[in-house]
């Protein structure tokens, strides 16, 4: 648990499996990880009630270390400034009732993908997912401007996306289905 008003343990040396950004802690915190097994890293605000929010920005980054993490928001994770979640080893998976709500909103997994599969990610401003491929199979994603940018595919073929304006750039396929 990260309680804290600003935290920088932005470190590839860091084991993190599951971290909890306590809903009262404020500033700018960034997080680092280098775990070397095979375990998910588990990102959200803990058991904090809907609507709770960091009073800042998060930065959470999983660097190449070892085995392939996944970084997964399962439960409700907010902030009043920006959340960037970025991932050099695997996937980025916003799961069934997940929320993500922030200012803007950064999820990066260049060499793999960022999927939302039943959760939400809503940005006040900016919106931007960058993958090889991005897939949106249930949920919702909201912005006023929301960028979808995948090196392979974008697949969204079931829930929604509104964003005032969007922009959609794949290498390969656009799938847009419901």
């Amino acid at each position: 648990t990260i309680a804290a008003k600003g935290a920088t343990l932005d470190s590839r040396l860091n084991q993190l499996h599951n971290v909890f950004v306590d809903k009262n802690s404020s500033g700018n915190i960034v997080l680092g990880n280098g775990n070397t097994t095979n375990a998910d890293l588990n990102v959200s605000l803990g058991n904090a009630s809907a609507g709770s929010k960091l009073n800042g920005s998060l930065t959470v980054h999983n660097y190449a270390s070892g085995a392939a993490n996944k970084l997964v928001v399962d439960k409700l994770l907010g902030a009043t400034g920006e959340i960037n979640l970025i991932n050099d080893e695997t996937d980025i998976n916003v799961a069934s009732g997940a929320a993500i709500t922030a200012n803007n909103v950064l999820l990066q997994a260049k060499s793999n993908a960022v999927s939302v599969t039943g959760g939400s990610v809503a940005a006040a401003s900016r919106l931007t997912l960058d993958a090889a491929n991005v897939n949106l199979t249930s949920g919702a994603l909201q912005a006023a401007t929301a960028v979808a940018t995948a090196s392979k595919d974008i697949a969204m073929t079931g829930g929604s996306m509104n964003a005032t304006t969007a922009t959609m750039t794949a290498g390969n396929n656009i799938n847009l289905t419901n």
